[in-house]
């Protein structure tokens, strides 16, 4: 099979669009997907959010209640 240059352009700007549609599926659902450490990311993003409301900068250690327990982690973004 033999292609001209624009057939190869035209053929290759169809499979990226492709692939990015089908790899963007997941983005475009109305539902969050649920990892296997979903969970644990939104805690440690809402114990950030609570550290940062509290006026502590930088967020060294984060505490969150989850069902009536509080859970503690350091923050190693900073």
């Amino acid at each position: 099979m033999n292609l001209t240059e624009r057939q190869k352009k035209i053929l290759t700007t169809f499979v990226l669009t492709v692939i990015t549609v089908i790899s963007s599926i997941p983005l475009l659902s109305r539902t969050l997907l649920w990892g296997a450490d979903l969970e644990f990311h939104l805690f440690r993003i809402e114990g950030i959010a609570q550290g940062l409301r509290d006026g502590q900068f930088p967020v060294l250690m984060q505490t969150v209640q989850v069902g009536g327990v509080w859970l503690s982690s350091f923050c190693d973004v900073w």
